[in-house]
């Protein structure tokens, strides 16, 4: 496995929104994230972000094909969504339920277009400003 860095820039924490860096620790050979928080005077808070992936919750999931990982994966809904996608690929739902899944998944779609939609806006005002 690669070696893993901690970050030299700041990022918005994932747990808590404040700012702060990214901290690795390799523990018995897996890599746990941290953002630390420096609150003056040498002060400092931990977030605890997880492990890059749950191995232990992972397994209840295999047959899914779901792999469980910590808040340092930005984009880990997206590969949760992959894994849905392909086990109903794989795996037919009765109608019922396919109906009502398909609402959620609309409903979905309908809100980050319009999140979407309003951030893009507020960057567009901040930057002619």
């Amino acid at each position: 496995m690669a070696e893993k860095k901690s970050s030299s820039k700041k990022v918005k924490c994932p747990r808590c929104g404040a700012l702060g860096w990214i901290q690795v620790k390799r523990i018995s050979g897996r890599y746990y994230y941290y953002c630390v928080h420096y609150e003056g005077k040498g002060k400092r808070r931990y977030c605890y972000l997880g492990p890059d992936i749950y191995e232990y919750a992972s397994r209840t999931h295999a047959r899914e094909g779901l792999v469980l990982r910590g808040l340092s994966d930005r984009e880990r809904v997206i590969a949760y969504l992959d894994a849905i996608i392909m086990y109903l690929e794989r795996n037919p739902l009765e109608p019922e339920l396919a109906e009502r899944l398909a609402e959620k998944l609309e409903q979905l779609a309908k809100g980050l277009r319009e999140y979407a939609r309003k951030e893009r806006g507020k960057e567009a005002e901040e930057g002619a400003n």
